[in-house]
């Protein structure tokens, strides 16, 4: 089930964007190749908490995490 945060918690899509790029480069930054690891960890709990919207938040840092270590060009946009 989605739910939806109350309108002073959401997040603007490119401040969201920016959020990602900064939570994966500081967890590259501190775990190396561990990061994956250590987000996978974290969507986990969002799973079993049951919010989706922080599993899906997860995903897309992963995702990023994925790009940092591939050398791939870390764009916020």
């Amino acid at each position: 089930m989605h739910t939806l945060r109350p309108r002073e918690e959401r997040i603007q899509p490119m401040q969201e964007r920016y959020a990602v790029w900064q939570v994966a480069s500081l967890l590259v930054g501190l775990y190396g190749t561990h990061a994956i690891g250590y987000a996978n960890i974290r969507r986990g709990e969002r799973i079993a908490e049951g919010d989706h919207v922080g599993m899906e938040t997860w995903d897309r840092i992963m995702s990023k995490i994925r790009e940092l270590l591939n050398g791939s060009p870390a764009q916020i946009h």
